[in-house]
């Protein structure tokens, strides 16, 4: 029962061996003839001796199968290394046959620096055969000059700049006091506002004038009045709407005019056209002045008389035979007529005009 034991041990039972080994135990009192032991055991060392066959199979086909699958490993490793190695190599001669080369060059020039000879730069003197200087008179003016002249007729009440004051654009460089101006600027702008308000009386008789023909026109439609009284009403509706709108172009009429005198009354302020510099002032403050120049005092004789109150713009140039000639500021001094009252003139880029004489033959 032992050796029974262990065999089962060692080969588990099939199916058909368990309930062969089995059927002997459905009588307890029977037992085992000596013929059935020895087919028993027979069969068993059959069934141990197949188990050993089949697992020496196995053994050899794993065996065969490691064999073969290190062999393919084997190659694949061979060419994952020939493949960094050429990869190796290809970096190498990328970046070492350059650098070489490079190296090489540098060498080379430097042997070629080091063995060549010096260059210098030489430089021959020799006379000059120009002519000699020829030194001329000149007159140098600005670049860019204005004069201002006042386009309102009053006093001037305030002066801001004087001559050789530097002034910017726009800037405020007197004010006129034109009462007369003002208080047509004044007149003008209650002409406006009595248009405005006919305009508005006028629209109210139109909505009245409206409203009556839309009654009318009912009434007249239904036989309570003539057509006549019923196309009167409608004539009393178009002349007032023509008049509304003859109202609406007076109100725009003065409108226009007191834009204009308010355009007007800005010219009481004289200011700076561009950047620059005072180079005359020809009137002072409590002067009269007019749309066609100022009128201060009576004309100076004298240039060069300091209460004219002007700067002179150049001096004579009389060297040559050609050139500007004086200009002197006798002539726009304050006291002529039509003088402008202030001239600015921009001496960041000065010009020169020069009186070249003529060669005679």
């Amino acid at each position: 029962m032992s050796e029974e034991q262990n065999t089962e041990g060692i080969f588990p039972r099939t199916a058909a061996q368990s309930e062969h080994r089995h059927e002997p135990e459905l009588d307890p009192d029977r037992r085992m003839t000596s013929a059935e032991w020895e087919r028993e055991d027979w069969r068993m060392r059959d069934v141990a001796h197949n188990r050993r066959e089949q697992s020496r199979h196995d053994r050899d086909a794993r065996t065969s199968y490691d064999k073969k699958h290190q062999r393919r490993n084997w190659k694949a490793n061979a060419l994952w290394v020939a493949a960094g190695m050429v990869a190796l190599l290809l970096i190498f001669l990328i970046g070492y046959l350059p650098r070489h080369q490079q190296q090489k060059r540098a060498a080379a020039v430097a042997r070629q620096r080091t063995q060549e000879t010096p260059q210098v730069d030489v430089l021959q003197f020799r006379r000059s055969n120009a002519s000699g200087e020829l030194t001329v008179p000149g007159t140098t003016a600005s670049m860019i000059e204005a004069y201002l002249y006042a386009r309102a007729n009053g006093y001037l009440s305030k002066r801001f700049a004087d001559i050789g004051n530097r002034v910017k654009k726009g800037q405020l460089l007197a004010l006129i006091d034109a009462p007369d101006l003002d208080r047509q600027v004044d007149q003008a702008r209650e002409q406006l506002d009595q248009a405005k308000a006919q305009l508005a009386q006028q629209q109210a008789q139109l909505n009245l004038n409206r409203v009556t023909w839309e009654r009318w026109r009912i009434l007249v439609a239904k036989g309570v009045f003539s057509r006549q009284d019923g196309d009167q009403r409608e004539a009393d509706f178009l002349a007032q709407q023509a008049l509304v709108a003859s109202v609406e172009h007076n109100v725009e009429s003065y409108r226009a005019n007191l834009d204009r005198m308010i355009a007007l009354q800005r010219f009481e302020r004289i200011t700076a056209p561009f950047d620059g510099i005072v180079t005359q002032r020809n009137s002072d403050v409590g002067a009269l002045l007019g749309t066609s120049g100022s009128a201060a005092t009576a004309p100076v004789e004298s240039a060069q008389s300091p209460s004219s109150g002007s700067a002179s713009i150049g001096s004579t140039n009389t060297s040559g035979t050609t050139g500007t000639q004086n200009q002197s500021a006798a002539s726009l001094t304050g006291g002529a007529q039509g003088g402008p009252v202030f001239t600015v003139a921009q001496i960041d880029t000065p010009r020169i005009l020069v009186s070249v004489p003529e060669g005679s033959d």
